[in-house]
């Protein structure tokens, strides 16, 4: 069982804003990426379960990088966490819920 590192970021954008989801894969590989509507965002917080697309990986530095990024807006990292590497499916959309510190796949 290897629990590894995620943050969930808000990326504001001139045409509105969308949740970035980071995780740490180990191994210094570049992040895995998902992304979901910024209007998730409360929802995921109280432990519902929320759909995530996959997106390009991104590089290392965004698990841990709030502020500017030129021409692409602003991100601002509103979670940190947890999650089972063994235990997260990695396909084109995931369902996932947030409790206690820790992510966890829809069972």
């Amino acid at each position: 069982m290897y629990w590894k590192d995620f943050t969930l970021s808000l990326h504001f954008e001139e045409n509105g804003g969308h949740l970035d989801l980071f995780l740490d894969p180990g191994e210094e590989q570049e992040l895995l990426t998902f992304g979901s509507s910024q209007e998730n965002l409360s929802d995921f917080l109280k432990g519902r379960v929320v759909e995530f697309e996959k997106k390009r990986s991104h590089r290392r530095a965004y698990l841990k990088y709030e502020g500017s990024i030129p021409e692409k807006g602003r991100i601002e990292i509103v979670l940190k966490g947890k999650y089972r590497v063994d235990e997260l499916p990695i396909s084109e959309k995931v369902r996932l819920k947030y409790r206690e510190g820790k992510l966890y796949p829809e069972r």
